[in-house]
């Protein structure tokens, strides 16, 4: 297996399937960091697996946060127009090898 940038696997990602912008890739994976940060707060500064639901949640407060009233507009732009999305950007990146999963994660998990 080889051992790829993040930015590398982006690369090879967005020129196999053009849905979502490069930007879209690096937003979830900065909003998975701030998700997880979020939820340790509330679990005693805990290490835990983040499921589909609670990722797509935390992506939305992230994109509120970082974008404000143009969060809607500028996950548009990059492709992502619902939470099913966050799903497959996710999945790309762990069939890229960039993140991991469990085995009861599955891209339903995203669609709500």
């Amino acid at each position: 297996m080889e051992n790829l940038s993040f930015k590398e696997a982006v690369d090879r990602i967005t020129q196999q399937d053009k849905r979502y912008a490069p930007e879209a890739y690096f937003f979830v994976r900065d909003g998975l960091e701030h998700t997880t940060k979020n939820l340790r707060k509330g679990a005693r500064g805990l290490a835990r697996h983040v499921n589909g639901k609670e990722l797509s949640e935390g992506l939305c407060n992230y994109a509120l946060d970082e974008f404000g009233p143009l969060a809607y507009y500028t996950l548009k732009r990059w492709g992502i127009t619902r939470t099913d999305d966050f799903g497959e950007i996710v999945f790309a990146l762990i069939a890229a090898g960039m993140l991991g999963k469990t085995d009861e994660d599955k891209r339903e998990d995203f669609d709500h």
